[in-house]
């Protein structure tokens, strides 16, 4: 991930923030969703919570309004993330000097990406295929999902090109089937789809396009990292090499002026 400049001078504006601590997401409210959490070992470290903003947004000035995002009181006095110390769960406390943002591809309106699974990946009835054990980046690949998610050598692997890979609905489904540390992984792909739609669904707005008439994605989601003043990486995690499970969303609503961070820090979930 690289640090995008952009000259954005002329779009300099006071931007207020509002932490919506209400506006609550199918991963508090939906009891099985919570069960799940647990057993997939990010309970306790996987977060996602609202903020409203007061001023219009402008893709251009999109690393602009990251910055200032990451340096107003509101939002490091609100946001959650999990100590290094203790493994609790703490409000970030700290101003980032500068933020690494990463685009990330949101275009789907349906479910419709995961369709080619079938017969790779999964049986008729939804079940997973099962495969002889292996590790990669501290994952169990035990299973055809995991193949097609992280083997790169695998024959599951082809079943999707990198764009497709890089688009946010893609991200969820693999990070949810990656889980935590401790994560007990499922036999059916219906619970991670589960997840997978209800929390799209929560996070992204669509709406019409006037002249096709076809549903359009109009909500932006960018990759972060938030760094101190000496360059080092403090959110979503502290650590020189960070886990491929560990990771920190925005998603911006410019038309409901809503800003939601998805975040969640690869480690042993709460029981």
């Amino acid at each position: 991930m690289q640090d995008v400049k952009i000259n954005s001078s002329n779009d300099s504006q006071q931007r207020n923030f509002q932490y919506l601590a209400g506006k609550a997401t199918c991963l508090t409210q939906n009891k099985e969703f919570k069960d799940y959490l647990m057993k997939w070992s990010m309970k306790g470290r996987i977060f996602c919570q609202c903020f409203s903003f007061d001023c219009q947004f402008k893709v251009h000035s999109a690393q602009e309004f990251i910055e200032d995002f990451f340096k107003d009181n509101v939002i490091v006095s609100n946001l959650q993330t999990v100590s290094d110390n203790t493994g609790e769960l703490v409000a970030l406390c700290e101003k980032a000097s500068s933020v690494s943002l990463e685009p990330v591809p949101c275009t789907h309106t349906t479910m419709d990406l995961f369709g080619r699974l079938a017969d790779e990946v999964i049986r008729d009835d939804g079940q997973i295929k099962r495969c002889f054990d292996e590790w990669i980046d501290e994952v169990q690949i035990s299973d055809n999902l995991r193949q097609m998610l992280l083997n790169e050598d695998s024959e599951a692997y082809l079943l999707y090109d990198e764009p497709e890979r890089n688009e946010f609905l893609f991200r969820l489904l693999l990070h949810f089937a990656i889980g935590g540390r401790l994560c007990q992984f499922e036999d059916s792909i219906h619970p991670y789809l589960d997840i997978v739609k209800a929390l799209y669904k929560d996070l992204i707005t669509v709406q019409k396009d006037p002249e096709t008439r076809k549903l359009q994605v109009i909500s932006h989601v960018y990759k972060v990292v938030a760094k101190d003043d000496k360059g080092r990486a403090f959110y979503p995690d502290s650590g020189q090499q960070q886990h491929l499970n560990t990771f920190a969303y925005l998603i911006i609503d410019p038309l409901k002026r809503l800003a939601f961070v998805l975040h969640h820090r690869f480690g042993n979930g709460q029981f």
